[in-house]
């Protein structure tokens, strides 16, 4: 056995890391330990949970509305109770027993086996354990409930702390870093190769004179609310032309962080023009680190353009320049951010009471029942008592959550935009035109474009290939650059997927690649929720929202097939409005719902643990009778300890699963986002059948991925408290895989919704058919197999028709 010293020395190790992480935490200005401490043993704990805990264990756990009333469960467990005292009383007796009868046998006392000091103790504290309290348990049951009150209320408090970061608008829940897009920075480079081109062609027919050549303005937007830097060129005299000749770029749109800030706003000393000087902020940092990105790039494209324009060159590595480039942008951007976030936090918002109700509702209003200095000890420490809705109600509000998320990541998701110049396409006109703004001489008898070639300007075929040449320095550069969000070229993967598949007959017609891509690119982009919104759960109810109104148009689309086809038309589309029915209403109703129901889920499996560990603790208190082992506890009792450990941690990581589940899904999406393009590419390219099916595969499939994403990532409030207590022996296993089930049912409804969306789809094309041009109507036939009920429009058209000329030949109904 270790020595005393050890013991003292182990002890004073513990303390000294106990008092660093203390004030590690203190610095971080979070709870100290005594404050947190302060969260066990209060009368109620977390006052919503101790109404449902009352509900069922009656005094055990006294209620925050003042409930005295008895249960059943209350009422019964004395005679549990009572059993357990006999089973222990003769445990006792029998270990008295032996121990006597070994005394006297061994010459020792208890015997050789059960000498240890630990034997008494033991048998002693298995003995208080099961001591019966005023309040029908026994000291082990309120102990029980000692854990779980202290349990709930810290819970509450971290998920109170959480949802006032998020509702304050200080802090998102998870968020991209504020970062130029890499997808556009190819579109600055083109632009700046664009630029560089051009100017060395005016640098060479004006002898390198200064004033003319590509200059950039800065144009506002009528409401003041973007600005676009803008590519022109700067003739001789002074003039601007060929305004967008090599491409613009412009600052993001005003995120929903700053429009949702009110006009007038002034809380703790923020000015009333609180929001106009925070947006002109916004716009300069967007502006300032988009314009410090173009100097730098159009710097690596006049380096390169002495080897672009030899064809004989090697094509130069500029990777480590882009790397710098946008890395310094986006230090600046961040910098710039972050000092905007400062002014905006404590700014009113729109729908400023509502966010205060909800932050009031989650952490409760407070009240003092004590006059007295709550400092006094003879005041109860429970004299200050919330009645929030804390821990258990957190599943309710993830969509609300998820609102207020995409509000602040809004901010730093604002993305500024660019787009590519039109020199390539006129140069062969815009020669001429550029040969006269550098100062040439012009006349109806002068041919300028043999001026404009003979001054150095470029021909189509030169200005094609030098471009060609830069694009292609920055591709190769930007291959291994994945990690940075740098995507594959388009070119690149086109030429991948058509060395593999051969190509087909429609890849020989001129523009049809080009287009397939920019179709293929579209609906990805479409289908991406971080096209919709910045939270992806808000991202894809608002796609799933366009998707219902896309299949209510189809529905129209189908009645007016039906007036005149009859409903051959309709009878098409009927499944497609199924599939974008069921699709839409999977993600605008049934994603949504389901965080809600894995937290109830695992709400109702914490209070199962809750059940089984006032029960099966009576059990733990009789494994302490078992005279032979160490500890005070000894190997029956290890394992009680543990599942007291579980009951203790649960409701903590289940919040923190909660959260993480948010941000597991998020993050997930965005790999979606990153690598769907590619996959879908290896499809591309067999055949517009094949494509065509390859796109409404997809949009069910997408559906379903992230039906399973959302079980995988808010499936963690169940799961994660058991896998970190797993480290070191523990468990709680609060569901038994009930979250599949949940997802089993989510695909049921959306199956109903395929079925629900193609029943109005088939009435819409019948009704069509039955008051429309149809000659066959309805399809219904009468007994000698004619179709006997025309359209009613197309039945009024016969009899008229009958009526002008006569009777035709039977069966005649054109």
């Amino acid at each position: 056995m270790p020595g005393w010293k050890h013991v003292l020395g182990m002890l004073g190790l513990s303390s000294l890391i106990m008092l660093v992480l203390a004030q590690g935490a203190a610095a971080a200005d979070t709870p100290s330990v005594l404050e947190t401490a302060a969260l066990f043993g209060t009368q109620h704990g977390d006052a919503y949970t101790s109404i449902f805990l009352n509900q069922l264990f009656g005094p055990l756990f006294p209620a925050a509305n003042g409930s005295t009333t008895k249960t059943v469960f209350s009422e019964i467990i004395g005679y549990f109770n009572i059993i357990m005292l006999v089973v222990g009383g003769i445990l006792f007796f029998w270990n008295v027993t032996i121990g006597i009868m070994q005394s006297a046998h061994e010459g020792s006392v208890l015997g050789q086996r059960w000498s240890s000091l630990w034997a008494p103790l033991r048998v002693i504290f298995a003995v208080g354990l099961m001591v019966p309290t005023l309040n029908g348990y026994n000291l082990a049951q309120n102990g029980v409930a000692y854990i779980v009150r202290g349990s709930t209320n810290i819970a509450s408090a971290i998920w109170g702390a959480s949802a006032e970061l998020v509702i304050s608008g200080e802090a998102p829940i998870t968020t991209d870093p504020p970062q130029i897009d890499p997808k556009i920075v190819a579109t600055l480079f083109n632009n700046a190769a664009c630029q560089a081109i051009v100017n060395q062609q005016f640098a060479t027919a004006t002898g390198g004179a200064a004033g003319v050549g590509i200059t950039t303005r800065v144009i506002p937007s009528p409401d003041g609310t973007r600005t676009t830097r803008m590519s022109a060129v700067q003739a001789a005299d002074g003039s601007l032309s060929h305004m967008g000749l090599c491409g613009s770029s412009s600052t993001p749109e005003l995120p929903r962080y700053i429009t949702s800030i009110s006009d007038g706003a002034s809380i703790n000393g923020i000015p009333e023009s609180a929001r106009a000087g925070i947006q002109s902020r916004f716009i300069a940092a967007h502006q300032g680190s988009m314009q410090m990105l173009e100097t730098d790039l159009a710097n690596i494209a006049n380096s390169i353009l002495p080897a672009a324009m030899d064809n004989g060159a090697p094509i130069p590595d500029i990777s480590s320049g882009i790397i710098s480039a946008w890395q310094r942008a986006n230090a600046n951007l961040e910098n710039e951010i972050d000092a905007l976030t400062t002014l905006a936090v404590g700014t009113d918002r729109q729908g400023q009471a509502s966010r205060d109700a909800l932050l009031n509702r989650i952490k409760g209003t407070c009240s003092e029942n004590a006059p007295a200095d709550i400092s006094n000890p003879s005041v109860d420490n429970d004299s200050v008592k919330c009645y929030g809705e804390g821990w258990i109600g957190a599943g309710s509000w993830y969509m609300m959550l998820a609102q207020l998320n995409n509000e602040l990541a809004s901010l730093t998701y604002a993305k500024a935009t660019a787009s590519e110049g039109n020199y390539i396409r006129i140069v062969g006109d815009g020669a001429r035109d550029l040969y006269i703004a550098s100062g040439g001489e012009t006349g109806w008898f002068i041919d300028e474009t043999d001026r404009a070639y003979a001054a150095g300007f470029a021909t189509e075929e030169e200005a094609s290939l030098w471009m060609a040449r830069m694009m292609e320095s920055y591709s190769n550069s930007t291959a291994g650059l994945a990690a940075l969000g740098f995507p594959m070229s388009t070119d690149h993967l086109g030429e991948l997927n058509k060395n593999v598949d051969g190509g087909n007959f429609l890849s020989k017609i001129p523009g049809y690649s080009y287009w397939r891509t920019w179709v293929m690119e579209t609906i990805l982009e479409m289908t991406s929720p971080g096209q919709w919104a910045a939270d992806p759960m808000i991202g894809l109810t608002k796609l799933g929202n366009a998707l219902i109104n896309l299949s209510a148009v189809l529905i129209g689309v189908a009645f007016i097939g039906g007036l005149f086809t009859g409903g051959s038309v309709a009878t098409v589309m009927t499944p497609f409005i199924g599939i974008l029915l069921a699709a839409g209403a999977t993600l605008s109703f049934i994603l949504p719902i389901m965080p809600f129901f894995f937290w109830v889920l695992a709400v109702s499996g914490y209070f199962l643990l809750i059940i089984e560990a006032v029960i099966a603790v009576n059990l733990w208190a009789l494994g302490h009778m078992r005279m032979d082992g160490e500890g005070v506890s000894g190997e029956a009792g290890r394992m009680g300890w543990l599942m007291l450990l579980s009951l203790l941690m649960t409701p903590v990581l289940m919040v923190f699963g909660f959260l993480i589940g948010m941000s597991i899904f998020r993050i997930t999406s965005a790999l979606i986002d990153l690598g769907i393009n590619q996959a879908i590419s290896g499809i591309m390219g067999s055949g517009p059948f094949v494509e065509f099916g390859a796109i409404l595969c997809f949009g069910v499939l997408i559906t379903v991925l992230y039906m399973t994403l959302l079980e995988r990532s808010f499936s963690l409030v169940s799961e994660f408290p058991g896998r970190v207590l797993r480290w070191m022996g523990a468990d709680a296993n609060i569901t038994s895989g009930e979250e599949k089930q949940v997802r089993m049912a989510a695909a049921g409804a959306a199956g109903a919704m395929y079925k629900a969306g193609a029943t109005p789809a088939n009435a819409a094309h019948r009704l069509g058919a039955k008051y429309g041009f149809s000659a066959k109507g309805t399809g219904e036939r009468d007994a000698s197999g004619g179709y006997a009920k025309p359209g009613f429009v197309r039945g009024f058209y016969d009899t008229f028709k009958t009526s002008i000329r006569g009777p035709g030949r039977p069966g005649d109904s054109g």
